[in-house]
């Protein structure tokens, strides 16, 4: 039997949250990369994991990290963001993955995504968000259009569609 399960990151996850880490920066917006050390992710997963502002999660499929998906409570609003691993995309396992990630947690949540990152639209309107603006080359989705969240972002911002 095939089991999907998400769990909270440790700091032996370093190592694969990096891999994602400079897969995701490789196809960024600006097409600039600077691949992070080992060392510098380690340093900063450390950090994280004792920081109340975050939450990271790793997504497994009989018992094989398949993503991970990160929350960061800032300005009153739960900040996702997500990065399924290139083998197990096009599968459903990114709606999965961050819809488990929010069961039971209270909103709002929002996201900022690629404008022609085609999946993690398609994953932020399965949960139930709605683009609210766009800014460059990103969408801001929220569940809640007038939060401290989307109105950090507008105030400094000031050229969003």
């Amino acid at each position: 039997m095939c089991k999907f399960k998400i769990r909270n990151a440790v700091l032996d996850d370093a190592k694969q949250l990096l891999i994602w880490r400079n897969e995701y920066l490789k196809t960024g917006v600006n097409g600039i990369f600077v691949k992070q050390e080992l060392s510098s992710q380690v340093k900063w997963l450390n950090k994280v994991l004792d920081d109340e502002c975050f939450d990271i999660l790793i997504a497994e499929y009989n018992d094989v990290a398949i993503g991970v998906v990160r929350i960061e409570k800032k300005y009153n609003c739960n900040v996702l963001s997500w990065t399924v691993d290139s083998s197990f995309r096009g599968q459903g396992y990114g709606v999965q993955m961050v819809k488990s990630a929010i069961h039971g947690r209270h909103g709002p949540f929002c996201a900022v995504v690629r404008s022609d990152n085609v999946a993690s639209i398609k994953i932020a309107n399965s949960i139930g968000l709605k683009p609210i603006f766009t800014y460059e080359q990103l969408l801001v989705f929220s569940s809640d259009a007038d939060n401290d969240f989307v109105k950090e972002w507008v105030a400094n911002n000031s050229t969003f569609k």
